[in-house]
């Protein structure tokens, strides 16, 4: 359909059958008139992806077992695009949102060739099937913490014909996900967040930590696209006689090895490609390092990030700040 589509608007051909505007209408409708949507504009494109996935969930098992209520998706062909990600690829309750930075998201990067394992299987979390919301002695409640942990047990729809089924709403709730509006039970929820946020400190993965030299006071935290360029300047600062310890952030929420990295340096180095700093603040707010101990290295030039500029920005920080360089004496007493 793509590829029509691009004929079709690049040779001008009939807009009722190639539109142009926004939202693939063949012209933009008039005060109180419809739009009038072209055959293979855009407008198509959600009942397609409908029935697509409307297959998909029906082969894996997930979907109704009559193909004619699969059909249905077209009618839903909205929903059906959300919930197919929100149902396959959501683990422990919440969808796992991937995030980047600037330079892997709009550079091309050189990587190796992904090898997918079939054999591999998923952890959906803590999901209850048919049998298991049977088998249940207590009211289950889409966000009750039964376990302490924070997170709730789910269920897919269509899992059990009576028992499961919730209303999922965005304004204030119980533990059943019924409307409230007591601020006490509210507050009750908000510190189940808390709670889970604090449980998947030990879930996420863990930072990589690279240790050059076990006495040494100045510590560098960075993360995502920053890697090569900060492996490269520590290689450039151990040449001209600073070694630094350098701990790789891969997750958030912050593991406790982020504050014990941080706990034993004096002074660490925060490596980012923006102007603000906003993980130096997040490990401030989040991770309770002090202020003061983080000093921020920022590159927001709009060119990636070098070696060069890591291990200059850090040895003049060492030239010229006082107590980076008491943190440096500290080291050297230390060997």
């Amino acid at each position: 359909i793509t590829l029509i589509r691009l004929f079709g608007e690049l040779n001008d051909l009939d807009p009722t059958l190639f539109g142009k505007e926004p939202g693939g209408v063949a012209a933009q409708p008039k005060p109180g008139e419809a739009p009038v949507a072209s055959l293979f504009g855009i407008f198509w494109l959600m009942p397609l992806m409908g029935i697509y996935f409307g297959f998909r969930l029906l082969r894996t098992g997930d979907a109704p077992v009559h193909r004619g209520k699969a059909l249905l998706c077209p009618v839903v062909g909205f929903l059906i695009f959300v919930a197919a990600f929100a149902v396959l690829l959501a683990t422990r309750e919440t969808p796992v949102i991937v995030m980047s930075d600037l330079d892997i998201g709009m550079n091309t990067w050189v990587v190796d060739p992904l090898e997918w394992d079939d054999s591999r299987k998923h952890d959906r979390g803590k999901v209850l099937d048919a049998d298991a919301l049977e088998a249940l002695k207590e009211k289950w409640g889409r966000y009750k913490d039964s376990d302490g942990d924070g997170i709730p047990y789910r269920t897919i729809p269509g899992t059990h014909p009576e028992k499961g089924a919730y209303f999922t709403r965005g304004s204030s709730h119980t533990e059943y996900a019924s409307y409230t509006e007591d601020g006490v039970v509210n507050a009750q929820n908000l510190e189940r967040l808390l709670r889970k946020f604090k449980t998947a400190t030990s879930m996420v993965p863990r930072p990589s930590i690279h240790q050059r030299d076990e006495n040494s006071k100045l510590g560098i935290i960075y993360f995502g696209g920053t890697d090569h360029a900060v492996r490269e300047g520590l290689d450039l600062l151990e040449r001209d006689g600073y070694r630094l310890n350098a701990l790789r952030l891969r997750a958030f929420p912050f593991s406790p090895d982020v504050a014990a990295f941080a706990a034993a340096h004096e002074r660490v180095f925060v490596i980012e490609q923006n102007r603000d700093g906003q993980m130096r603040s997040l490990l401030i707010t989040e991770a309770g390092i002090q202020a003061e101990k983080l000093i921020p290295v920022l590159n927001f030039d709009g060119m990636p990030l070098s070696g060069a500029f890591v291990a200059g920005c850090i040895q003049s920080t060492i030239e010229t700040n006082e107590h980076v360089a008491n943190a440096l004496r500290l080291s050297v007493r230390a060997v």
